[in-house]
């Protein structure tokens, strides 16, 4: 009996809006997202944007230099607190082009482990750095020489564990990014 008089009840309030207090209880929260993505092109655009705008202030500057400084404090308050912001600025946009070098070296374990195995070399890879952040294009332009890099220390700079205790050596080589 219940039953059809909720619905009778939400049948007739569905014209309606729920009273406020009752939105906040029965809806759930949202969750944001803590990432997006944006194309490069997009980035880059707003980076060229950020760099006019320097050139801008700059300009600016230079023409409020060329006045006398004494005649009004607050357009020297105001170009400081403009070159400041400018600065500010263009670290943040320099900064979403940044990837942890990371990107790079979490490659490089699986790559050491199946040639060091096919190569019967006893091989430890480390890494430093990987909180480094560099630019995400030339990260991905350093990927290819660095795993040629990678390859040539497995196949010729490390020999293999009878060679090594023969050179009193440990028997495990150590390469290191």
């Amino acid at each position: 009996a219940t039953a059809p008089a909720t619905t009778a009840a939400t049948t007739a309030d569905a014209g309606s809006s729920p009273p406020r207090q009752q939105r906040k209880t029965s809806a759930k929260p949202v969750k944001e997202a803590s990432s997006i993505r944006v194309s490069v092109d997009k980035v880059d655009q707003i980076i060229n944007l950020v760099g006019e705008l320097i050139i801008t202030q700059s300009m600016l500057d230079q023409t409020v230099s060329e006045l006398d400084a004494a005649a009004d404090p607050r357009l020297l308050n105001g170009m400081s607190l403009l070159q400041r912001n400018a600065r500010d600025l263009q670290e943040a946009v320099m900064s979403v082009r940044m990837v942890p070098m990371d990107y790079v070296f979490s490659r490089y374990p699986r790559l050491v482990r199946d040639l060091a195995s096919k190569l019967d070399k006893d091989v430890e890879l480390t890494t430093e750095g990987e909180s480094t952040e560099l630019d995400k294009s030339l990260t991905e332009r350093i990927i290819d020489p660095l795993t040629h890099l990678v390859r040539n220390s497995l196949d010729h700079g490390i020999e293999s564990p009878e060679a090594r205790l023969a050179a009193g050596k440990p028997a495990t080589g150590r390469l290191t990014l």
